[in-house]
């Protein structure tokens, strides 16, 4: 084939460079190359996107290289917003140089965010192990017009109005990736309810005890979330910490990737569901939207209503600092307890970054530094940074939280059933051929039974979380620190898996770098 067939490609560094996937579809980077051309006054080279597309799919030169998944439907990345701005403007202008320069700065990027993906694929596989010492879970959560209850594909124009302020029922996912086959796990929640820490942290608890409340977990749990506030927050940190105080596992490492690039397995479960629920053209009634949850992802476990949360806000309220270090630019957090019995953890930028925080300080208060294969590093502080401010956590049980409607201030109400109820008799009124009696009547009974405060769920529907509520891990954490050190000098940094199980922090400071490709020290591809 010749040279100028796989040119536009391959003129594109920014989105194949040591990548093996590109970020945008073949006709949006069809586009970019021919504006580069023109911009270069090199408009000859230019090609048709049909053609291509064509080169893109037979190149032998391009075999390696895949489509990324669509993100129209997920927040834009910030550093790319601004970043495609720039090249526009410097293209606009003729700018060589400064195409250049943000051309490598959008490289830079994403080559950070795929750093980001491989140290969760990396956890993931050391989980789905046979002799697997770790689990690893990713949480999300399912929001869109997709969850609005009734629903249709397209809005009849008769109760267009009436269906934008239809009730919106969260769905939170979490998958467990395991030897015995990754299980995911579907939380479909009460409107009135926030989709907030609690939830999120609610919906962990009723994953976990179903999935390991006959073994107990093993000692080291990762944990992919968004990068969002309801999950880096102090709360969080409470949350897995308090796992680790109850001795429930050894150690929890909590890794966030960059806004916009969040697109992982557990949002392909959810677009599942999102093309499930299109081909069936509309989601009636609250049961109906339950049952095509189930039937959307076969093997799933697809749990009841949650209609009720644990308030871990108020449990950790008088536990908790005020302010915790770090907690806005890092991304990765390592939790785990002192042998004084303090919990603290430990922090990172992304998963990339050679250095873990806090660093140890000298008498004056600046930062000590030492030598790691020939590169400055920090010395990491061994105190960490404590999660509680006592040593022995907070005290009792978690209560159950209040409805927000439960509060005076009427702007904390997040759902009003009567106002809700009265919207769908205007829906049904407007879309009589639409609803037949049974659905009318699954809507009556729903609204029947809505509880309006905790006190209206049956105390037999209430699992109320006292004493151990998971069984204690008894597996000790593997001794992983010499291995990885062999390897280092041996310069195997192939199995990224071994490397990772690493339980000292400074080792596993120092081995990120080999398993990460933003280095440039790893195993090539």
């Amino acid at each position: 084939m010749d040279h100028w067939t796989t040119r536009p490609l391959l003129r594109l560094p920014s989105c194949v460079a040591n990548s093996d996937k590109v970020p945008r579809s073949h006709c949006m980077v069809a586009v970019e190359y021919a504006n580069d051309m023109k911009a270069a006054g090199a408009a000859e080279h230019i090609v048709s996107p049909t053609w291509f597309g064509h080169v893109f799919r037979i190149a032998p030169e391009l075999s390696h290289i895949a489509i990324a998944s669509g993100k129209e439907n997920f927040g834009r990345c910030t550093v790319c917003g601004d970043l495609e701005c720039a090249l526009r403007a410097a293209r606009q202008r003729g700018d060589a140089q400064m195409l250049a320069d943000k051309k490598q700065e959008r490289l830079d990027h994403l080559r950070l965010e795929r750093a980001d993906k491989l140290a969760y694929y990396g956890h993931r596989k050391l989980a789905q192990d046979k002799a697997a010492t770790s689990i690893s879970c990713i949480i999300d959560k399912m929001d869109g017009n997709k969850n609005r209850c009734p629903s249709f594909a397209r809005n009849p124009k008769k109760a267009h109005e009436e269906l934008k302020e239809a009730m919106t029922l969260h769905v939170v996912g979490l998958i467990f990736h395991q030897h015995q086959g990754d299980v995911p796990h579907l939380f479909p929640a009460a409107p009135h309810l926030a989709g907030d820490s609690n939830l999120n942290c609610e919906c962990f608890v009723r994953a976990a005890r179903h999935q390991y409340g006959q073994t107990g977990m093993l000692p080291t749990l990762h944990v992919q979330l968004d990068n969002a506030s309801d999950n880096k927050s102090r709360w969080v940190i409470a949350f897995f910490g308090w796992m680790v105080k109850k001795g429930y596992v050894k150690e929890v490492r909590l890794s966030m990737m960059t806004v916009g690039h969040t697109h992982e397995d557990i949002d392909a479960v959810f677009r599942r569901v999102s093309e499930y629920w299109s081909r069936q053209r509309y989601v009636l009634t609250p049961y109906s939207f339950l049952q095509y949850l189930g039937t959307a992802i076969p093997g799933s476990m697809v749990h009841p209503l949650v209609t009720y949360v644990h308030d871990f806000k108020a449990f950790f309220s008088d536990s908790v600092y005020d302010s915790v270090e770090g907690i806005t630019e890092a991304r990765v957090f390592i939790i785990k307890e002192r042998p004084d019995g303090a919990i603290a953890f430990w922090y990172k930028p992304n998963a990339a970054h050679k250095h873990l925080y806090p660093a140890q300080k000298d008498e004056h208060g600046q930062p000590i530094k030492t030598t790691v294969n020939g590169e400055e590093s920090y010395v990491v502080c061994p105190d960490g940074i404590e999660v509680f401010n006592t040593r022995e956590g907070p005290a009792g049980d978690p209560p159950i939280a209040q409805f927000a409607r439960d509060t005076n201030d009427s702007s904390k109400i997040r759902f009003d059933p009567e106002a809700s109820s009265a919207n769908v008799k205007k829906i049904i009124e407007a879309l009589p051929e639409r609803f037949s009696a049974a659905d009318i009547a699954q809507w009556d009974l729903f609204f029947d039974n809505y509880p309006a405060t905790v006190d209206d769920i049956p105390a037999e529907d209430i699992d109320i979380l006292s004493g151990d509520w998971l069984p204690k891990c008894s597996m000790r954490m593997p001794d992983a620190a010499g291995a990885a050190r062999q390897q280092l000098v041996a310069g195997n940094t192939t199995n990224s898996a071994s490397i990772a199980m690493c339980t000292s922090q400074a080792i596993y400071a120092e081995c990120i770098r080999y398993i990460n490709p933003i280095s440039g020290t790893g195993a090539s591809r």
